[in-house]
């Protein structure tokens, strides 16, 4: 640093890369340890300055379609930037139509764990029940919550539908029984 003479200040600057990695909050330390003229007495020879990051991180998760008899039903949560340090994030299910325990199975709620890289993506399976019952498409809702990281938007959902495999093979016979006059 250069302080002009007269002057009792002299600036550092720091230059600051931008980067598309959500992280904390960075600190830079200055510590000015000689003066090159032996009259000059240094007073607060340290300073800190904060770095605030700029980026964060979205997750998504999109709907799933599946029948049935698919036996299982995969959603993948994508995180679009990375995160230095990675983090968690946990998840739960919504009965709309689908009843968990009779129509889907899963432990209802779990936790995914992000290395943190940019377009990660970790999967959530749930198991699909097969029935014999003719029904309508039933549906239930994902959501994420909770994540670690304060720089990580987690407030996106998705809808799983389970589409009926009984309608496809129904047969219908009409019989009439007598006459009809009129």
């Amino acid at each position: 640093i250069s302080v002009a003479s007269g002057a009792t200040t002299g600036q550092l600057t720091v230059v600051v890369s931008d980067d598309a990695i959500s992280e904390g909050t960075e600190n830079v330390d200055a510590t000015i340890s000689k003066a090159s003229d032996s009259d000059v007495i240094i007073n607060g020879a340290s300073a800190t300055a904060n770095i605030t990051d700029n980026d964060s991180t979205i997750l998504t998760v999109a709907d799933v379609t599946v029948n049935e008899a698919a036996g299982t039903m995969t959603f993948s949560v994508v995180a679009d930037n990375a995160v230095a340090g990675g983090f968690t994030v946990d998840y739960s299910f919504t009965d709309i139509e689908a009843v968990l325990g009779t129509d889907f199975t899963d432990a209802g709620t779990g936790t995914l764990t992000f290395a943190g890289n940019a377009g990660e993506i970790q999967t959530i399976t749930v198991n699909v029940n097969d029935d014999a019952l003719f029904e309508a498409n039933e549906t239930f809702q994902l959501s994420l919550s909770g994540a670690s990281s304060a720089l990580v938007n987690d407030t996106d959902t998705a809808i799983g539908t389970i589409t009926d495999n009984e309608g496809a093979n129904a047969i219908l016979s009409v019989t009439q029984h007598g006459s009809e006059t009129g």
